[in-house]
């Protein structure tokens, strides 16, 4: 009797274990389900003009990102870009690449997707990686998925140093060095004329790319432009981001182009020379060293470009040239972004601008919108549509 007691018991207490792990079960997904659906609605931005208008009509993926359930918050949401680049490595997709020889004779890979797709007036994607970034980062290959489903065509412009392009100069890249994308846009221009080119950068490639259009204005070889996570303003972001996950992101982005560096010179007196007297260190002892964001910008980028310190934040700042801008351009942001604080966004800018349409999702992070309970980037599914919508307003201004 005794025995059958104490089964009973026990009994008991496991039942009310399941009652307790249930109800926080329950409890646990009722959070996440009011986060996943609370501030779902992104603020949008813009002059309230007959363009902007006709672009926002039935824009509804623009309007709310709605979070992958479990990824509530900024870090999840990055810890999902980081599973999604390794599993990325096993399902790469297969470009066309086409070597481009520079002005100063640096070589660039340009790696074309869906040649085929190619038509005139119909849009033709240019894309631009972020820092240390390439074509196979699944921020890009994301988008190029997305709006291949849609028939689009699409072309990435990677940095010099780039998956093992040979080095040629003592040159990199930089927030405002744009005459790389200058010249292979100027290229893709000429080869396919009536094709509707639509520029879309990420983070860096953003700041390049914002930079090129402001500076470009009326004679801008690009039809339409999006810039996702794009800095902005280097100062303020300099100044506003002392966060360990900042330093740590750009510290890695200065190694692995200083490693790839160091393996370009090898054989290559002249070129180590070049890099040693413009930086006034051995490359060896720079591998050593751990930096600042104004270290790696002040005291190595500047001078590679013919920056003075005092004038490198002001001249790269992208920020300064949205006043510029003389085709239609939509900016992404996320509230929250790790990286870019949204105190650099200058609301003024953009609803002074006819031009320009600021989105600025409640959720996400830099460059990170994941949606859906199988998670897929959010940005595929907006510039895909907005390509659509760039198509359907050239349509209509040639009817």
């Amino acid at each position: 009797m005794e025995s059958i007691r104490n089964l009973v018991g026990l009994a008991q207490a496991l039942d009310q274990k399941k009652f307790v792990i249930g109800a926080l079960s329950i409890s646990f997904m009722v959070y996440v389900w009011r986060k996943h659906k609370q501030n779902c609605q992104n603020n949008l931005i813009y002059a309230n003009t007959p363009l902007n208008r006709e672009i926002l009509k039935d824009f509804d993926s623009l309007k709310a990102f709605h979070p992958t359930p479990y990824l509530v918050n900024k870090y999840l949401q990055l810890m999902a870009l980081v599973i999604h680049a390794y599993f990325d490595k096993f399902w790469p997709i297969k470009y066309e690449r086409e070597l481009v020889e520079m002005s100063d004779g640096a070589i660039i890979a340009v790696d074309w997707w869906r040649k085929d797709l190619i038509k005139p007036d119909w849009p033709l994607l240019v894309l631009h990686p972020g820092g240390a970034g390439d074509s196979q980062d699944n921020y890009v290959t994301s988008v190029i998925r997305a709006v291949g489903k849609a028939g689009i065509p699409s072309v990435v412009i990677n940095f010099r140093l780039a998956d093992d392009i040979p080095l040629k100069t003592p040159k990199l890249y930089c927030h405002g060095w744009t005459q790389d994308a200058r010249e292979v846009i100027d290229r893709i221009r000429n080869s396919y004329k009536l094709s509707l080119l639509v520029g879309c950068g990420f983070s860096l490639g953003g700041n390049i790319l914002t930079n090129f259009v402001g500076e470009e204005g009326d004679k801008c070889k690009l039809d339409a432009l999006v810039s996702i996570g794009n800095p902005l303003d280097i100062y303020q972001q300099s100044k506003l981001q002392p966060s360990w996950l900042f330093r740590y992101v750009h510290q890695k982005m200065f190694i692995t182009a200083l490693s790839r560096v160091q393996q370009n010179i090898k054989g290559k007196p002249e070129l180590k020379a070049a890099f040693e007297d413009m930086w006034n260190e051995p490359l060896d002892e720079l591998l050593k060293k751990k930096y600042t964001f104004d270290d790696l910008l002040l005291r190595y980028l500047a001078p590679m470009f013919g920056y003075n310190a005092e004038d490198y934040y002001e001249s790269v700042s992208s920020d300064r040239r949205l006043p510029f801008i003389k085709i239609p351009s939509l900016f992404i942001h996320a509230h929250d972004d790790v990286l870019v604080p949204n105190t650099v966004i200058n609301h003024n800018k953009y609803a002074s601008n006819p031009n320009l349409l600021l989105c600025l999702a409640n959720r996400g992070t830099h460059i990170c919108f994941y949606e859906k309970w199988l998670p897929k980037a959010w940005s595929g599914r907006v510039v895909t549509d907005y390509c659509l919508r760039i198509h359907s307003l050239h349509k209509k201004a040639h009817e």
